[in-house]
């Protein structure tokens, strides 16, 4: 017998910023995750992701040359390619997903370029120059 939804994140389908879908507790730390230390947990995934910790988020090249807009954004690391990417693309997706359900804020520093996409919205000349100016 084939049990319904198998495979799918349905511990995911949560909408309130303080159902969490897993528990945190930190090594050495007296926490109780009465949410605090799940919230932190979620703040350090970005930023491992953010200080390339994990290969899919790289700086915007306006980051790079110190030129043009969004220079604190990151966007995603087109050379990231294998299976093993694609799963934590994945992953990230999820994560992206349950930041939305649930409201819980997630510091995500993606251009807008990202954002834009995500919603299907149409690109123009200026979204190329909010994250590389000199290729604009």
């Amino acid at each position: 017998m084939k049990k319904k939804n198998a495979g799918k994140f349905t511990s995911f389908r949560q909408n309130t910023p303080d159902t969490k879908v897993y528990s945190v507790t930190f090594a050495g730390e007296a926490s109780v995750d009465a949410g605090g230390p799940f919230r932190e947990s979620l703040t350090n995934i970005v930023r491992d992701l953010e200080v390339g910790t994990l290969p899919l988020l790289r700086k915007s090249v306006n980051n790079k040359n110190d030129h043009g807009e969004n220079r604190e954004c990151f966007v995603i690391d087109s050379l990231s390619k294998t299976p093993t990417h694609a799963d934590m693309f994945r992953f990230l997706g999820v994560l992206v997903g349950y930041s939305f359900r649930s409201k819980s804020c997630m510091p995500f520093n993606l251009a807008p370029i990202f954002w834009k996409q995500l919603i299907d919205e149409e690109l123009t000349e200026n979204d190329l120059k909010g994250i590389d100016t000199y290729s604009w």
